[in-house]
């Protein structure tokens, strides 16, 4: 048992315990005072996924920010001055140590607050020696009270009478033992909030036998879901993670939307949709751009000379402007065409989905339309009820049969555009893995994903590097816009742009090897045993034939045509959209 013992009234209240714990032997109060408790974490629970709780415990005398263990443990704490936002506004010490790493570029937000009462006390025994401290406390979550607790911690040396302390409470009072754990999930709980309940990553599970426009309208709301849970953040503009969710949310949308029309029902209003996604891709685009070079600021400076880098210090507030202004473009976008965008979307959704679980039910069959990128007939075209778990093997084969074509085309010289469309298309690859992970096998799935990740890592150093280069010769611009030319600071600028072209030119060789790594035979045997199709069940035993002669199997000659290794669908696959 730990030295600190945690319990908690069952069908009791506070003040009815308070007076049974005081009415103890050597029991004595020593103060009564109100501490308020905030508890913290990012958006996607940073924090509690890394094992740490962390809150703000308030009282007249000061503030202190304190980091447990999901088991209750203190991990750390430090007196502060206010409520941290960023890791960077904490001082040095344990607590930042702790959580710096974890919380990266998020904000801290409130999750919970817990108005409390919190009477401590002591117990002596007989020679008038204190060898437990005790606080009773009354728990408010907005209108909703929490079963009032009881902490008991022993002083050193007093360890067994503190046990058997608590042994009497036990046994004496309505009281059970509280497990630390349990009772921060219940705070957790009062406030309406679920650990873990939002993660970026894309995990939809589907059935393999639902109607591929079934499963599709479920991924797709999915994504959905993640926009308009991240909306307000984006607005608000100072946590740019939420930008980043909303934002590969709607690639991912855009991304799988050739593979849905495969399927769907109604083609003709789902161009239109796509039309309209693509609306976002701007100005969500320039903001992120901008996001990722001011996070990445003094590293993209550390890469020219010393004493240029006072000077590129000049630029970093003037991109904070241009970002200020970037958003609000963006927001004039969300105010214009999102809300009903969002609600419209939904409700074709919901409509194709019930659709096709109708059809599905009546053996019906869903009529399906081209590619509205490519104008190319889709997988499965005029087939009727389909299973989602071929429909997705066809959708990876498709996915990395584009891959592959874009990825053979790379030479020496290609320019910068051709790599960034394979990136795309290894993207969208990805995309289609994510989607699909819960219909495909588990142990062909993992080492498929990883390296396409290997491939995807190198591509998006050059993608990084390039856009910088293009980036800074609009930031000069910039500059130049904003009647700043500081001589100093365009040399500076100058000097990191060549830094950044050598960079680029460097991992253009790079992206070349990766592609013919991932192209090599040994991942293509990975690829083809993640869309082949699983393996048929044992036919069942030959009946006898009336004349006693066993039935026999065809004599029919086998073709002995090549068999090729591409992993193939039914149709020309379709291109994403860029």
């Amino acid at each position: 048992m730990s030295d600190t013992w945690q319990l908690v009234g069952r069908a009791t209240t506070f003040g009815a315990l308070a007076e049974q714990v005081k009415g103890l032997s050597g029991v004595e109060v020593v103060d009564r005072h109100l501490v308020q408790r905030v508890l913290l974490d990012t958006f996607d629970w940073r924090l509690h996924r890394e094992g740490i709780v962390l809150e703000v415990e308030r009282t007249a005398a000061a503030e202190t920010l304190l980091a447990r263990s999901l088991e209750g443990a203190v991990l750390g704490h430090q007196v502060i001055d206010r409520a941290p936002v960023f890791a960077a506004d904490l001082p040095p010490g344990r607590v930042r140590d702790l959580i710096g790493e974890a919380l990266e570029m998020r904000t801290l937000i409130e999750l919970v607050r817990v108005d409390s009462t919190r009477e401590r006390l002591v117990r002596r025994n007989e020679d008038d020696k204190i060898v437990a401290r005790l606080a009773l406390e009354r728990l408010r979550v907005g209108s909703f009270e929490l079963d009032p607790r009881i902490e008991v911690e022993p002083l050193r040396g007093y360890t067994r009478e503190a046990r058997t302390l608590v042994t009497s409470l036990l046994g004496g009072l309505p009281v059970d033992v509280l497990d630390p754990a349990q009772g921060i999930a219940a705070l957790f709980a009062a406030g309406d909030r679920e650990p873990r309940s939002y993660s970026g990553k894309f995990k939809v599970k589907l059935k393999p036998q639902a109607p591929p426009a079934a499963s599709m309208a479920k991924l797709l709301l999915h994504l959905l879901d993640t926009m308009e849970v991240n909306e307000d953040g984006v607005r608000e503009g100072v946590d740019t993670e939420y930008l980043h969710d909303f934002r590969v949310a709607i690639r991912r949308t855009r991304s799988l939307l050739p593979v849905a029309r495969r399927c769907i029902r109604d083609t003709e209003a789902l161009d239109g949709f796509i039309a309209e996604f693509r609306v976002f891709v701007q100005p969500t685009g320039d903001v992120r751009d901008l996001d990722v070079f001011l996070l990445g600021f003094d590293e993209l400076a550390g890469g020219v000379a010393p004493e240029w880098r006072g000077d590129l210090a000049k630029l970093e507030p003037l991109i904070a402007k241009e970002r200020a202004r970037a958003q609000r473009r963006l927001l004039t976008v969300l105010r214009r065409d999102w809300p009903d965008l969002k609600q419209r979307w939904r409700t074709y959704l919901e409509a194709e989905a019930a659709i096709a679980r109708h059809g599905a039910a009546t053996g019906g069959v869903v009529a399906t339309g081209g590619d509205a990128e490519t104008d190319e007939a889709p997988a499965g075209a005029g087939r009727s009820a389909e299973r989602s778990d071929a429909f997705a093997r066809d959708a990876v084969a498709d996915a990395l049969k584009v891959l592959r074509k874009h990825g053979r085309r790379l030479t020496d010289h290609s320019p910068a555009e051709d790599i960034h469309r394979v990136r795309k298309k290894a993207k969208a690859l990805r995309y289609v893995l994510e989607a699909f992970a819960s219909l495909l096998p588990a142990e062909h799935l993992a080492p498929a994903t990883k390296e396409l990740k290997k491939f995807q890592d190198v591509l998006g150093l050059f993608q990084d590097r390039d856009v910088q280069v293009h980036t800074m010769r609009g930031y000069t611009e910039l500059v130049q816009r904003q009647g700043t030319a500081d001589p100093d600071l365009l040399l500076a600028m100058g000097a990191l742009r060549a830094h950044v072209r050598d960079d680029a030119e460097r991992e253009r060789v790079h992206c070349l090897a990766a592609f013919a790594t991932f192209d090599a035979k040994d991942n293509h045997r990975r690829y083809l045993a993640l869309v082949a199709p699983p393996e048929p069940a044992e036919p069942p035993e030959q009946p006898a034939a009336e004349n006693g002669r066993a039935y026999l199997p065809s004599t029919e000659p086998t073709s002995t045509e090549p068999t090729s290794t591409e992993p193939t669908s039914t149709a020309p696959a379709p291109e994403s959209p860029a």
